[in-house]
This record gives C-alpha cells, sequence and structure tokens, in this order.
C-alpha cells in the first residue's frame, strides 16, 4: 500500500489547519483519476524494482529565449509556463482533459522536517481553453497549493480514500513531477514515489533539462518521443499564446514525415495533414486501450 501511514504529529496539524483542508477537499472533489503517460510495460507496476535512466531535454536557443522572454526573467513564472506545458503534453497523450501533476515546495531558508514537500497541481480544462487561459489558471493553482501547504497529503489520501490504480506503492493523486532547480531543492522528492520528473535548470541564458524515468514502466523510445512533442508543442504555442489547446501540435518533423510515409503508402497523393494528426491521436487512443484492457474482453 502507499505509504500513508500519519504521525502523531502529522494527526496534530491536520487537526490545527481547517481551512487548508476546507481548500484540498473542495479543489479534489469529484472523481480523482491519476494522470500518467501510457505504459510501455503495464505489467510490471506489481511489486516490481524500480530502476530511474535519464535523458536528456534540450530546447533550442529560439525556444529558450522565448521562454525566459515570456516569463520576464522571473524563475516563478518560468515553472508555471513549463507546468503548462506538461499539462497541455499530458492532456494531449491521456484525452483527458482533468490533468494533476506535483511539483516541490519552494526551496525554504531554513531546512527541517516539513508536513510535505511536495504541492498537488490540478487543472481542470476545456477544449476552448487557450494557452494563455491556463497559464493563468497554473498560476492561481500554484499560489493557492503554497499558500494551503501545510495540510499534511496523507491526511487527504486517507480522508478521499483515494489508492493508486497502478500500484500501491506509489502517489494515488499523481505519478509526473515537474522541478526547477532553481527555486526548488531536488532533496525533498527523494523519498516521493514517482514515475516520471521533467527536471530543468536556468543557466546562462539557457534551460538545459532531463527527463528521469521509470525503465521498468517506460521504453527509452518513449521517453524520446516525449521529449520531442514536449519541443514541438513549445515551437508552435510559445508565438501564439492564444491558440485554444485543441489546436495546438504536438507533433514532430520526424513525426509527419513518418506518419506521410504511412498513409501515402509509396503512393504520391494528396494528404490533409489535419486528417493525419487525427489518425495520429486514434492511434494514440488504440495504444491506450490495448495497454489498459481488461483481459478477457
Amino acid at each position: 500500500m502507499y505509504k500513508n501511514e500519519l504521525s502523531l504529529e502529522q494527526v496534530v496539524i491536520a487537526n490545527q489547519f481547517v481551512k487548508e483542508k476546507e481548500y484540498w477537499l473542495d479543489k479534489l472533489q469529484g472523481e480523482i483519476e491519476k494522470t500518467y503517460f501510457p505504459y510501455d510495460f503495464p505489467g510490471n507496476n506489481e511489486s516490481r524494482q524500480e530502476t530511474r535512466n535519464k535523458i536528456d531535454l534540450h530546447f533550442s536557443e529560439e525556444i529558450d529565449s522565448r521562454l525566459l522572454s515570456i516569463a520576464g526573467n522571473s524563475e516563478r513564472r518560468l515553472l508555471m509556463l513549463l507546468a503548462a506545458g506538461l499539462v497541455v503534453l499530458l492532456h494531449k497523450y491521456t484525452g483527458n482533459k482533468d490533468i494533476i501533476i506535483g511539483t516541490p515546495i519552494l526551496k525554504q531558508e531554513v531546512q527541517g522536517d516539513f508536513v510535505n514537500t511536495l504541492l498537488i497541481l490540478r487543472h481542470r480544462l476545456d477544449a476552448g481553453t487557450t494557452f494563455k487561459e491556463l497559464l493563468y489558471m497554473v498560476k492561481q493553482t500554484l499560489v493557492e497549493a503554497t499558500e494551503n501547504q501545510n495540510y499534511p497529503i496523507k491526511s487527504l489520501i486517507r480522508e478521499l480514500k483515494l489508492h493508486s490504480p497502478v500500484s500501491g506503492d506509489e502517489n494515488p493523486l499523481f505519478d509526473c513531477i515537474i522541478l526547477l532547480e532553481n527555486i526548488h531543492d531536488r532533496g525533498y522528492i527523494e523519498d516521493s514515489p514517482f514515475n516520471i520528473l521533467f527536471s530543468f535548470k536556468v543557466e546562462q541564458e539557457k534551460i538545459p533539462a532531463h527527463i528521469e524515468y521509470n525503465s521498468t514502466l517506460y521504453s527509452e523510445d518513449m521517453i524520446n518521443q516525449i521529449v520531442r512533442h514536449f519541443q514541438s508543442l513549445f515551437r508552435h504555442v510559445l508565438f501564439n499564446l492564444d491558440l485554444p489547446l485543441d489546436q495546438i501540435p504536438v507533433l514532430s518533423g520526424d513525426d509527419r514525415r513518418r506518419l506521410l510515409d504511412e498513409f501515402n503508402n509509396n503512393e504520391t497523393i494528396s494528404i490533409d495533414f489535419n486528417t493525419i494528426v487525427d489518425w495520429f491521436e486514434n492511434q494514440v487512443k488504440k495504444k491506450i486501450q490495448y495497454l489498459f484492457r481488461v483481459p478477457g474482453n
């Protein structure tokens, strides 16, 4: 089971922070569906020995510059931009309009035992939501989560009777964590269960990054695909913030060429690219349905 046993101190804290409890119960009301990228090896989620690998994620100089410009050189606003991009990417991969990710609390001047080291960021989307509107949503969510970070997540999980659909050893609320090293302390999440970590750092006008992932669930090819789609997403949306989420493309140039080859089947014909995107999304949905099918059905 996910280790949500409460210490005596956490029980006392949970009873003290009534306002924070009301906020989280309201924020997490309704059906909760854990958000995660489709697994390559879903059968490995039963009592597995976790192995983490790492793949670099580099944006172009143009994208780095644009991200820093929109963020106004504010690291917190940059985190909001990157988190919004991750929310869109998860939405594209899952088709879900209710996306939950995690992020560490901000670095604290005084170190010690914190009630929580992670924040829950839940976003409910509409097809017509623009990326700019999502940015405002992410900002509000992050501010509110920070203001209410002192209520124990373990108490919430108990209160909401949540369990992970993947493994009893995992957090039932989120699977992906986003971290910006300039304002976050990696040590805060060392004991936290996650399967994908998006880690960024601002360094001399560049934003070097990497994805750390559980290789018992994901293949290197899958993570490389996620990297390409994340890069492609920002190439399109950062220069048109008013683009609705359902119109944000994520396919890379290589993906487009591959899909064109499959569509054309060596024949010279004219293809509507929207049809290709629809086909791609349909393939993703079929893959998800296959991975999560119930045996015998």
